[in-house]
């Protein structure tokens, strides 16, 4: 009898262990939408953030996470819950819309990178960070272009324009 109770113990322990995998989105992602629209995403524990050089910050998404699944909100105003399934491979996650099939990439930005919500002083670092997310833009659309800050304010004052970004 003790032979058929450690039996089902361990069994029980292999077998039906918690397989949910954990996810950390708390940082900054990168992400592109419809192949061409880049996003920079600041992701807290309750909110994400979304920023494009466009359309500015869109409006807080209240998300939360359930397992293997993300619920969140377009805005702090809707009321319901949009669903996506979660799956991810080194820093990258896929969000994909259990509706409409669609999938939202996020990448991960590297820490050392200077993101907005770094901005402390708006008039001083606001082009520097300009720079550097289209920087980012460019890389995750393989543009083979990257703009440099030194460069760009040695041109500023040769032409007598104040340095910015710096």
């Amino acid at each position: 009898m003790r032979k058929v109770i450690l039996t089902l113990l361990i069994f029980q322990f292999f077998c039906c262990s918690d397989n949910i995998k954990e996810y950390d989105l708390i940082g900054n992602w990168s992400s592109i939408k419809n192949d061409s629209i880049y996003f920079e995403v600041k992701v807290d524990s309750n909110y994400m953030l979304f920023y494009n050089y466009d359309y500015s910050f869109l409006p807080l998404r209240p998300y939360y996470l359930n397992g293997d699944s993300l619920f969140m909100k377009y805005s702090e105003h809707e009321s319901n819950y949009i669903g996506f399934s979660i799956s991810s491979e080194d820093n990258v996650i896929a969000l994909k819309n259990s509706k409409n099939s669609t999938t939202m990439k996020f990448i991960k930005i590297d820490s050392s990178e200077f993101t907005f919500d770094e901005i402390t002083n708006k008039d001083d670092e606001l082009f520097k960070f300009e720079v550097k997310h289209l920087n980012r833009r460019n890389k995750l659309l393989g543009i083979d272009n990257n703009y440099n800050l030194d460069s760009i304010n040695k041109v500023f004052k040769n032409l007598g324009l104040r340095e910015t970004g710096k």
